[in-house]
């Protein structure tokens, strides 16, 4: 579980693929209100379980500053916590607001197959950003964008040439204005006031890392790299995983088979084939024991054990019992997790003790 580069698969737009998970900003911990499924119609419920907007939409998606996308007649469109629909279902593909910001997809074509009168995928059409009233911001101009982030936002534009794929990377800010400009290949969020960038060949060059001026504070040395977070980010070089600081120091060793960010002061590591934890002095806080291993978040982190994840607290010691096929990070007292294989799946939501607010229901 780590977190990304904004790159295309092709030139469909599945969602705003990411080449890694790993480069992108944090999620939003504001949420009250959890996207359930009923029947055939999509609602949402609040902390206690109790439906809070009544199942209506073909789709609906999490909260993020106030609003959610729901999925109306084939369209994506944003409603508000009281259900009020307040920016109209006429956009292809619609993301989360991020500091005031949506990023969308206008125009193309349909691709793939089309489940709820919405397609798999779109080709030919572009990235940009609405504001909170729906009003484009940011021109639809981009093969690919991610979120805002500390005011910027990285923008990816990917044509072929001569066999070969180019890229023109930027960030931009909320105006759609270009404010840093540069040679290199790919590019990920600002965290911390710096951002990872790679130089050198698309998809084969090195990471470093950029400052807000677009000046080079890191050079390009790594074969991966993540995003900050409590001063450290996870970086690869000569196949292992460690971590280095702001100035680039080295401050917990390649040994790492994979690494992930740091959140409430541990960082999950596989160490062999098994995961654990480390602390920011890069000693074992948690012992590798499991099959796949999460951050931390309001206090417990999703461990697989088994085929099954379940929930640790910070001493290591099993809180929820694995018994899930998927499992997500707590988000404002509440996780989201999957029962069954993803063909015959049911997913539902547990409080911190294990227990269900929402029984799984088959989507």
């Amino acid at each position: 579980m780590r977190s990304s580069v904004i790159l295309l698969v092709g030139f469909t737009a599945l969602a705003m693929s990411s080449t890694f998970a790993r480069l992108q900003g944090s999620a939003d911990v504001s949420k009250t209100l959890f996207p359930v499924q009923q029947g055939e119609k999509w609602g949402f419920i609040d902390h206690s379980g109790r439906m809070a907007i009544e199942p209506k939409f073909d789709e609906a998606l999490d909260f993020s500053e106030g609003l959610a996308r729901v999925l109306i007649e084939g369209k994506w469109g944003y409603i508000d916590s009281t259900g009020q629909v307040v920016i109209q279902p006429t956009i292809n593909i619609a993301k989360g607001f991020k500091e005031g910001r949506a990023a969308v997809y206008i125009g193309g074509k349909p691709a793939g197959k089309v489940v709820n009168k919405k397609p798999s995928g779109y080709t030919g059409g572009k990235w940009g950003f609405i504001d909170r009233t729906g009003a484009v911001v940011v021109k639809p101009e981009y093969t690919s964008v991610d979120h805002f982030s500390e005011g910027l936002a990285a923008a990816l534009s990917v044509k072929r040439s001569g066999g070969y794929l180019k890229t023109d990377c930027r960030y931009v800010d909320r105006t759609g204005k270009t404010i840093i400009k540069g040679d290199f290949d790919m590019n990920g969020s600002f965290s911390e006031g710096l951002a990872a960038v790679e130089t050198g060949g698309f998809g084969r060059g090195k990471w470093g890392f950029i400052d807000k001026s677009g000046k080079t504070v890191i050079e390009p040395r790594f074969e991966e790299a993540s995003i900050f977070a409590d001063g450290l980010v996870a970086v690869k070089a000569e196949g292992k995983w460690g971590y280095i600081n702001k100035a680039g120091a080295t401050a917990v060793e390649f040994r790492f088979a994979e690494a992930g960010r740091f959140s409430e002061a541990l960082a999950p590591v596989k160490d062999g084939d098994q995961w654990g934890y480390i602390d920011k002095a890069g000693h074992t806080a948690i012992n590798p024991q499991f099959d796949e291993a999460g951050g931390f978040s309001e206090g417990l982190a999703a461990v697989k054990v088994e085929n099954n994840w379940g929930y640790i607290d910070r001493t290591g010691s099993t809180v929820i019992s694995p018994r899930f096929s998927y499992a997500s990070p707590f988000e404002s007292g509440l996780a989201f997790v999957r029962c069954g294989d993803p063909s015959e799946a049911k997913y539902g939501y547990i409080d911190r003790t294990g227990e269900y607010v929402w029984e799984p229901t088959k989507t």
